[in-house]
């Protein structure tokens, strides 16, 4: 994946029948790192087109313990 960057419609295929994705799966999925994807991901989410939220079983406390690709998740925003 090095060199290309992931588009809306991979995104939307990806996330078709899971609905939300780390960037851990991300990353498995499009053969690269979660810290790729987060930077591929990340214009997508400034333009309103993906979500990102916190697992709910992450305590929220700042400590950054939590591994933030495994805490953090992407879910397509619908239009």
């Amino acid at each position: 994946m090095a060199d290309s960057t992931i588009t809306l419609a991979e995104i939307s295929e990806f996330l078709q029948f899971r609905l939300k994705a780390t960037s851990q799966d991300f990353a498995r999925h499009f053969k690269s790192t979660p810290a790729e994807m987060e930077l591929q991901l990340e214009p997508w989410v400034q333009q309103n087109k993906l979500s990102k939220k916190l697992l709910s079983n992450c305590c929220e406390s700042g400590c950054e313990v939590c591994d933030t690709s495994m805490s953090e998740y992407y879910q397509l925003i619908e239009s």
